[in-house]
């Protein structure tokens, strides 16, 4: 019998930016509002089934709803009491995820602010079609 085999690789709408940092994420949070201007706030953590272990992740979200130049920027956790969200990852303590149009140039300008932040240690645009586990980052 002729197997198909269907292959899905979604196309991610968003820019990924991993940061390290050894402060909490309200910190983290708050020197993102300062570089940026906006005003990241609270939203209900992502929580995510580990099969490996066979247990509950729970990682906090924060995020901004720019209307007027129509982006969304969500800062989310990558580490847990218990694991990482992206695995491949685990260098990096946060994500920025930035949905709508942005050049090259507005990145660039952007990982350089943060870059120069006391609280950052480290800030770097991710590919996205190197994550396997990128879907966690669909919510």
């Amino acid at each position: 019998m002729k197997k198909i085999k269907l292959t899905y690789k979604p196309d991610y709408d968003f820019v990924l930016i991993g940061i390290s940092s050894h402060e909490n994420d309200y910190k983290i949070a708050w020197s993102i509002n300062n570089i940026l201007n906006i005003n990241l706030s609270k939203k209900k953590d992502i929580t995510v089934f580990n099969k490996k272990y066979s247990e509950t992740q729970s990682f906090s979200v924060f995020s901004h709803n720019d209307e007027t130049r129509l982006v969304l920027y969500n800062l989310i956790s990558n580490r847990c009491e218990n694991g990482f969200l992206i695995q491949e990852f685990n260098m990096f303590d946060f994500f920025i995820q930035i949905y709508g149009e942005q050049s090259e140039s507005y990145i660039k300008k952007l990982l350089n602010k943060l870059k120069k932040d006391n609280n950052i240690i480290l800030a770097g645009k991710l590919d996205l079609s190197k994550i396997k586990s990128a879907g966690k980052l669909l919510f």
